[in-house]
């Protein structure tokens, strides 16, 4: 017969081995320490996107990208349409377009950054996501 103090590591070896259950109040657990998504405010959207070139990717998968000119233009290009409106943002500190061949009325969106990523929706429903380029080097 074998020694107890032996046999636990094997045991303890196996157990390792087994797969853990995890019970609905533990996950909620752990996803709860995670940081939500931070909306950005009326000046801090301004700052991000005035000037520069939004390079992203729709909800549906679609690559974009936009330059948001300081003057409160707005150039857009996807692999389907070349686009051209205005932009600004609302007292309710929301980034918000008006291009007459994508969306045809205006659409506005919150942002937010979720660690190194920013996110924008409309109406609570993700819309996508986006990266900001310096300036128009892709000359829209």
């Amino acid at each position: 017969m074998r020694p107890l103090q032996s046999a636990f590591p094997v045991a303890l070896a196996l157990a390792a081995l087994l797969p853990t259950r995890v019970t609905a109040q533990q996950s909620t657990l752990q996803t709860a320490s995670l940081p939500a998504p931070q909306v950005l405010s009326m000046s801090d959207i301004t700052r991000l996107v005035s000037n520069n070139t939004l390079v992203g990717v729709s909800a549906n998968g679609s690559p974009y990208r936009a330059y948001f000119a300081g003057d409160g233009s707005v150039r857009f290009n996807n692999a389907a349409i070349t686009d051209q409106g205005t932009w600004h943002v609302s007292s309710e500190g929301q980034l918000c377009t008006t291009l007459p061949h994508v969306n045809q009325a205006e659409h506005c969106y919150t942002i937010a950054m979720e660690g190194r990523v920013i996110l924008y929706e409309a109406n609570g429903v993700p819309e996508g996501s986006f990266r900001v380029v310096t300036g128009n080097p892709m000359g829209l």
